[in-house]
């Protein structure tokens, strides 16, 4: 226990860089106010979005009957699980196969099942998360029409700390299987798998839900309550169903069994992944060291006979050639455009586009319409900025910056080179979601450019502006091409730029769209032209004075 401890307290100091935090903020004191940055990013987002699902929680609650009202709970429950399988799956995989700390640990007199437990318990912090954000909302909407009392939030609390052990141990299995299959250094090989999976797992899994709660059902027996339809819905994961009657029958001896199969159920699974790790986990290691492949090297004549091509353009294709050869990033741009859309629109395309709720927005006339092209622009725009292809630009350089510091081509046409590609990346991400729109809402020409545009438009402000901060504050000292997106604060700085933007397009749509009629859209388009042309203008402006300020590592 002693060497678990250790091995525990080694492992969070390192994965959240906590030693290297209070030497900086408050030994050195500098950079303090990134600390404050963080402190009030990570609430303002969660707020946000927890709000929101709370909202619509609570609107429901206030039409449902309690036996219906499970139903909501259940699939507020789905969510978090699968959420807490998606993250644990990269969450681990980072754990196991990017961290430095395993070179360290193996060779130690310690067994494998403290780096197994150590590693878990660390994934398993960061998953609560998802909980915070996806369950927490539903459950106080849940607790307004239908106080829970003290025993409720008890069992609501113990429910909450047992949600994540069983996908979380679902994915440790996953990831360690692979991982004996995988070695470390074909580890951006299994992130592709790893997100191929989940991607695959989602559509499946809303697919099964969806097909085993509607499939045959009786609408008449349903009303009636003669239908357990959380039991129906949670057939897919069945700790769902006994988290949900846990909180929901609190007090009762049927509350405490269900408690007790959901606590059996992730003490076991927690086992198996401590069983499966001890048999696969020193033959995952085994890989060998990377190994640099054989360049040709030109002649003079060949030398001589290679195109040459402006500097930007040759600029651009050198940013293009490096995001695609690097997994993680092209992933880290691209996930969460397929799993997000797919997740939400999935029922709707199952459906078809005639029989899809969502084009009744389309029915309700000029309003609905331009409230549907403002959701689906929303979802370009807030896609486009979290994909951190232009926040993390100077980043991504890394120990390589000498080469950019060197050549003698202005900073202003790097910038443009880096604001081409994250505008490439914006389009790729615009282009398959208004076939989306067009798919399930079959608007017309003018809705879907217009869709697209104010998509694309509203999206390029935030870029700009996350690239001025990733060069007035680049993080250039990363170890893995992982650490430099996923543990870098500049990679969520679009995020402060586009929420008030999708606020501040909501609240003009509530104030202009009536006087404004058919002109709306253009207006709204003509603002976020502005913003887009001037936050581009700031930072072509201040190009040449952040890279003077740049310094060169090694």
């Amino acid at each position: 226990m002693r060497n678990l401890l250790s091995v525990l307290k080694v492992t969070l100091l390192s994965h959240f860089s906590i030693s290297v935090m209070q030497e900086t903020f408050f030994e050195q004191k500098r950079r303090r106010w990134e600390l404050v940055l963080v402190v009030l990013a990570v609430p303002l987002v969660g707020f946000s979005i927890g709000g929101v699902i709370f909202t619509g929680a609570n609107a429901l609650f206030g039409y449902l009957p309690p036996f219906l009202a499970e139903v909501v709970l259940t699939a507020a429950i789905l969510a978090t699980q699968m959420m807490a399988l998606m993250f644990g799956l990269f969450g681990l995989i980072s754990l196991f196969y990017f961290s430095a700390d395993l070179s360290l640990l193996v060779p130690l007199p310690i067994k494998e099942w403290t780096i197994l437990v150590a590693k878990y318990v660390v994934a398993a912090i960061t998953e609560y998360l998802a909980p915070l954000v996806l369950f927490l909302p539903v459950l106080i909407a849940f607790n307004r029409h239908w106080p829970l009392g003290w025993a409720g939030w008890l069992m609501a609390l113990a429910v909450f700390l047992l949600l994540p052990f069983v996908p979380l141990s679902l994915a440790g299995i996953a990831t360690l299987t692979m991982m004996r299959g995988i070695g470390r250094r074909h580890r951006d090989l299994l992130v592709v798998v790893a997100s191929l999976l989940i991607i695959a797992m989602t559509l499946a899994f809303q697919y099964l839900t969806q097909a085993i709660a509607v499939g045959d059902l009786d609408l008449l027996a349903l009303l009636q309550g003669r239908v357990d339809l959380v039991a129906r819905i949670g057939a897919v994961f069945p700790p769902s169903i006994w988290a949900t009657r846990a909180i929901s029958r609190a007090g009762e001896i049927d509350g405490f069994i269900n408690l007790l199969y959901l606590g059996a159920a992730s003490l076991v699974s927690v086992i198996a992944f401590v069983l499966v790790g001890q048999l696969v986990f020193y033959g995952g290691l085994v890989g060998g060291e990377e190994k640099k492949r054989r360049r040709k090297e030109l002649t003079a004549s060949e030398l001589a006979s290679v195109k040459r091509h402006p500097a930007l353009y040759a600029l651009t294709m050198r940013e293009l050639k490096l995001f695609w050869r690097t997994p993680i990033w092209m992933l880290n741009a691209f996930i969460a455009i397929a799993l997000i859309p797919l997740m939400a629109f999935f029922p709707a395309l199952a459906r078809g586009g005639e029989e899809n709720p969502l084009s009744l927005l389309l029915r309700a006339g000029a309003s609905g319409e331009t409230l549907a092209i403002l959701i689906f622009a929303a979802l370009i725009a807030s896609l486009s900025s979290i994909n951190a292809v232009a926040s993390t630009a100077l980043t991504r350089e890394g120990r390589h910056l000498w080469i950019s510091k060197i050549i003698p081509v202005p900073p202003t046409v790097m910038v443009k080179a880096k604001l081409i590609m994250a505008l490439l990346v914006t389009v790729l991400v615009g282009v398959p979601l208004t076939a989306l729109f067009a798919l399930i809402l079959a608007p017309s020409m003018a809705s879907i450019l217009l869709a697209f545009a104010l998509g694309i438009t509203g999206a390029v402000a935030p870029q700009a502006l996350g690239l001025t901060f990733d060069l007035w504050r680049p993080f250039l000292t990363w170890t893995t091409p992982q650490h430099a997106v996923k543990n870098n604060l500049n990679a969520v700085m679009p995020l402060f730029f586009i929420i008030p933007l999708l606020f501040a397009s909501y609240y003009l749509y509530i104030w202009l769209s009536k006087p404004l009629g058919a002109l709306f859209l253009p207006v709204l388009l003509g603002i976020h032209l502005t913003a887009a042309c001037t936050s581009v203008y700031f930072v072509m402006t201040r190009a040449q004075s952040f890279y003077d300020k740049l310094e060169v590592t090694t």
